[in-house]
C-alpha cells in the first residue's frame, strides 16, 4: 500500500527577501517564465531556527 500526504500551510502575512548575489557580466538576457533556474534559499523561523534549506551544493551531490 502506498500513501501520499500533502500539507499546505498558508500565512496571512508573508515577507520575502530576495538577495541577488551575483549577476554575470555581461548579462545579456534576464530570466523569463519557463526558464530553468537554480536557486539557494534558507527557510527560517523568526527566531532564526532553520527549518529548510536548498542550495546548489545539495543538488550537485545527488
Amino acid at each position: 500500500m502506498r500513501s501520499w500526504i500533502s500539507l499546505n500551510v498558508m500565512c496571512l502575512k508573508i515577507d520575502v527577501n530576495v538577495e541577488v548575489q551575483k549577476i554575470p557580466q555581461p548579462c545579456q538576457r534576464r530570466a523569463v517564465g519557463g526558464d530553468f533556474i537554480r536557486y539557494h534559499y534558507n527557510g527560517t523561523f523568526q527566531d532564526g531556527t532553520v527549518f529548510d534549506s536548498r542550495s546548489v551544493y545539495h543538488l550537485e551531490k545527488r
